[in-house]
């Protein structure tokens, strides 16, 4: 695995100095300040740490999901 690394780190730097690729000013902590703040925008809530036991399904679809502790969370919409 150390010569993936290596190849990683080689081709990033050849993307980013060849302007294909770049980072996020503030590094990743910026990236996600983003989307909760559009998921929270958009009426969503982030909730961290909790251990998902079963994604519920009707018609082959995702409508919420039952977290460890049985409380469930139901998508709207």
């Amino acid at each position: 695995m150390a010569e993936l690394s290596a190849i990683a780190l080689v081709f990033s730097l050849a993307w980013t100095s060849g302007r294909n690729a770049g980072y996020a000013i503030g590094g990743s902590q910026t990236i996600i300040r983003l989307i909760t703040e559009k998921l929270a925008r958009l009426g969503g809530r982030l909730l961290l740490g909790a251990k998902v036991d079963k994604v519920l399904t009707e018609n082959d679809a995702a409508v919420g999901v039952q977290l460890a502790g049985r409380q469930t969370i139901a998508v709207i919409g």
